[in-house]
């Protein structure tokens, strides 16, 4: 699953990313989480995604007659810093034991998404917002409780979404939003991408492959079974494993 494979088909990306959201989602359902409709603390506009991940929302709102209601949402927003490094380039930094400045969360800003304390793309919000999660209600200026295991879950199957788009964007909500208003709608070719690239995509990195997972000895037990569940879901004539590797089932 490591390395560099050719861009995965758009439709398979999309898929991949919904079964890998409902699995995660049946796992995290062994806590109980404070979170409920209307607290938005958690919601700032430096939340991080994938391409694909700003794709399904901009398809969305595309779909519900709400593309003009966005780039006005977007207009004037200044874009958060970029963020220093992705996950997957952080993980093979730790993992090959070099030095890396992770960089610090953006947590001041509403995101632009957010009508009356409630997400209006709830069904497709990315999935750093489905996994920001705490056992205690949130305030501002405190931080959320996780337990270890869920932690390190969340960051493994980040690193999965991460590994589903390598090659193509990865940063904050907003600039990339902003990036993918101004582009035509339709299937974007690798070719594309690259021309982006070389244009300049301002507070943009570039999605990295898996380098290998950071799991602790501690939560290994607890995260390894749902890391198997996703790599051997089937989608298509394979798995999601398979996609991941970019064989030839698909």
């Amino acid at each position: 699953m490591t390395g560099h494979s050719p861009p995965i088909a758009a439709s398979a990306r999309h898929q991949a990313l919904e079964l890998i959201y409902e699995i995660f989602d049946e796992w995290a359902a062994q806590w109980a989480f404070a979170c409920r409709p209307g607290c938005a603390v958690c919601c700032t506009h430096g939340v991080t995604l994938s391409e694909s991940e700003g794709e399904r929302i901009l398809s969305f709102l595309r779909q519900t007659g709400r593309e003009l209601w966005l780039i006005d949402r977007l207009g004037g927003l200044p874009l958060p810093a970029a963020p220093s490094c992705t996950t997957n380039e952080f993980a093979r930094a730790c993992l090959e034991q070099n030095d890396i400045d992770p960089g610090h969360g953006i947590f001041s800003g509403t995101c632009p998404l957010l009508q009356d304390d409630r997400c209006s793309v709830y069904s497709f919000r990315p999935f750093a917002c489905r996994c920001f999660v705490s056992t205690v209600t949130c305030q501002p200026g405190r931080e959320a409780v996780l337990p270890s295991a869920y932690l390190t879950a969340s960051t493994a199957v980040g690193q999965l979404i991460e590994h589903l788009d390598q090659g193509r964007l990865w940063g904050t909500m907003i600039a990339l939003l902003q990036h993918l208003t101004m582009q035509p709608p339709g299937p974007t070719g690798s070719g594309v991408i690259r021309k982006r690239q070389e244009d300049g995509a301002p507070g943009l990195l570039t999605a990295r492959s898996l380098p290998g997972f950071l799991l602790a000895e501690e939560d290994y037990p607890h995260v390894a079974p749902l890391l198997e569940t996703i790599l051997h879901t089937p989608l298509g004539e394979g798995t999601i494993e398979d996609l991941l590797n970019n064989s030839s089932c698909f």
